[in-house]
């Protein structure tokens, strides 16, 4: 929460009158957290003391966080993180910047304070006010007084202040930037040939005893995680909806009181499209090929031709075997200047050419149809159910209860959804990553499920998104490993794989020298082929992830071949072909971003820098060595 709360606040330059502040806020003295117990001292940082309950905070809530982001995270997982360990570090760099600040005079007055937290958007109410009683029960509710936020809270400014304060002397010029611009977005082509692995498969041999011991040996890759089944009944307001009476007058009352907001269909098209390639970055010959291209299609469908027809014939999209067709679509779909060209256009019309980050396109609008308001005939189910499961609402907890207490008292699953009118449900077996997929069980609820045992009802009933589910374990299969005879011929196949890759690599090391100085053997001369343009990520388009080869790649100066590099198909020689940098145009576009995001950068390096001197010069003494490895 203290994070979310934090993320929700607005500028620094947020414009309210501070008279406005001071009447409406209850402020209960900054720096009002205990540090009495020293016995409970973890370490110091220049004398000044890091207590155990203080790590505990930390320690749990970054826990949580974590959990958040890898559901089935455990304490135990942690320890070989060193989760505890980077959780002190921390703390004692927060502990050296709040020294230094104080050392340089650096920090957030009451008034400060006051203004910030004022600003942020959970704290204030309807009117966009900050509200003093809000306040207290949006903390409370998170188990924090108020002083313990606006201490924190005051920590974090300070925090920024710093990082602001020592970041100051950085800049970026902007040739600089344009050099480092050019450099991420330089892209290169190649001719190349490759060694194929596949041509050596079937002289290489894997002794049968290499087949067990991979398998003994990568036996983990084999693991198949516990799973259950489950039958279940869900206690949400759309699965007790089917038992609420809805009478006409209301659903008439809410079409009239809401047909603008919710039932409002918007304009659309539906349209034909040709397209001929030439992405933002292709060379100006390119576009000038598929500029002179889509001209020629244009002036064969003003001359009458069939646009279907054409399209199939010259599109270079993915719509053109079926004549263009792209469907109905409203606004959004669509990228901008599609959209705005279609949408100008009327039913039967023809664009002029439209130029799109994917090339050039002329398009054909079969139908238009307006926005309009949907009649009550077509949305009176809809409402129907929304206003059905509204009144359901207020029955889920109660019926929750019911289901929960007579299934626990012995009652089969199926009497208990039939006495209420709900439905059992069944599932296959599924493992714990599948859990969401399957049935829609929050990860927090795993462990109560997997840990029951079959024919048990699940102990406590399970969130799922909108209510609760009602589960039985109906079956279960534990942790176990796939049988070596059924995996045998995959591990075969993957050593004969490697075999080939490696003798592929050997006999390509083999004639390199003679590549090099440009006599390629003719079976490799006769398979040369020249790849698109491509970047630094290490993609090779026909060759797949190849990170080696493509620093070589961008490491080349000439035309000499080099090689060989391994890739996915086998050994590759290549060399250079062409070259190409982002264009003027495009730098005008990304300056500013480019120039920000670089200044950030050092801001950051320069802050990095300035804490790894802080660290040399602290003395810093852990007192509690045996806590922190325990945890």
């Amino acid at each position: 929460m203290l994070d979310s709360i934090r993320q929700n606040a607005q500028s620094w330059g947020v414009k309210i009158a501070f008279a406005l502040i001071i009447i409406v806020f209850i402020f209960w003295g900054v720096g009002s957290m205990s540090n009495s117990n020293r016995s409970s001292v973890l370490a110091t940082v220049n004398e000044e003391p890091i207590l155990i309950p203080e790590f505990k905070q930390a320690y749990d809530q970054q826990f949580a966080v974590l959990k958040r982001q890898i559901p089935g995270l455990k304490q135990e997982d942690l320890k070989q993180l060193g989760f505890a360990q980077q959780v002190m570090q921390q703390l004692v760099s927060k502990k050296l910047i709040l020294q230094e600040a104080e050392r340089l005079g650096i920090a957030v007055t009451p008034q400060e304070l006051k203004k910030t937290i004022a600003s942020i958007a959970v704290f204030r109410n309807e009117k966009d006010v900050f509200d003093g009683d809000l306040y207290k029960r949006v903390l409370e509710a998170q188990g924090m007084t108020p002083g313990q936020f606006e201490e924190s809270y005051r920590q974090d400014i300070l925090i920024r202040k710093m990082q602001e304060y020592v970041g100051l002397p950085a800049s970026v010029t902007a040739d600089e930037a344009r050099t480092a611009f050019n450099f991420a977005g330089e892209r290169r082509s190649i001719e190349f040939t490759v060694m194929p692995a596949a041509s050596f498969v079937s002289k290489v041999t894997v002794a049968p005893e290499k087949l067990q011991e991979f398998y003994d040996q990568n036996k983990e890759q084999f693991k198949q995680p516990a799973k259950v089944a489950l039958e279940y009944i869900t206690i949400t307001p759309k699965s007790l909806a089917k038992g609420v009476t809805v009478d006409e007058a209301e659903i008439a009352a809410f079409y009239d009181q809401n047909a603008e907001t919710y039932f409002v269909q918007d304009e659309s098209v539906r349209a034909r499209h040709i397209l001929v390639l030439a992405d933002a970055n292709a060379p100006e010959a390119k576009v000038a090929e598929a500029k002179a291209k889509i001209e020629q299609v244009l002036a064969q469908v003003k001359k009458g031709g069939d646009f279907a027809a054409l399209a199939k014939k010259y599109s270079e999209g993915p719509s053109a075997p079926n004549g263009g067709d792209l469907g109905e679509f409203g606004h959004g779909a669509m990228v901008k200047p599609f959209e705005d060209a279609a949408f100008a256009l009327d039913a039967g019309q023809v664009s002029g050419i439209v130029r799109t980050q994917f090339g050039f396109h002329i398009i054909k609008v079969e139908e238009k149809t307006p926005r309009r308001v949907k009649a009550l005939a077509e949305v009176h189910d809809e409402i129907r159910q929304r206003l059905a499961e509204d009144k359901a609402a207020d029955k889920v907890a109660d019926s929750l209860d019911v289901v929960f207490e007579e299934v626990m008292a012995g009652k089969s699953m199926a009497d208990a959804a039939a006495a209420h009118n709900l439905d059992l449900r069944t599932t296959s077996e599924f493992p714990r990553a599948k859990a969401m997929e399957v049935v829609g069980i929050k990860p927090d609820s795993l462990d109560a499920v997997f840990g029951t045992i079959v024919g048990g009802v699940v102990e406590t009933p399970l969130e799922v998104e909108g209510g609760y589910m009602v589960a039985r374990v109906s079956a279960a299969s534990p942790e176990s490993y796939i049988e070596f005879d059924q995996v045998k011929t995959m591990i075969e196949g993957r050593l004969l794989q490697e075999a080939a890759m490696q003798m592929a690599a050997d006999e390509a090391k083999k004639i390199a020298e003679d590549v090099a100085s440009g006599k390629l053997p003719a079976e490799l001369a006769a398979t040369v082929q020249t790849s698109p343009l491509f970047d630094r990520r290490g993609f090779v388009p026909g060759l797949g992830q190849a990170p080696e080869l493509v620093n070589a790649v961008f490491a080349a100066s000439g035309d000499q071949w080099g090689g060989p590099f391994m890739s996915a198909a086998g050994a590759v020689f290549f060399h250079l072909k062409d070259t190409s940098l982002p264009s003027d145009k495009e730098w005008e576009v990304a300056e500013e971003q480019v120039m920000a995001s670089m200044l950030r950068a050092k801001r950051q390096e320069m802050f990095r820098a300035f804490m790894n001197d802080l660290g040399k010069k602290a003395e810093i003494l852990i007192q509690n060595q045996d806590f922190l490895d325990k945890i």
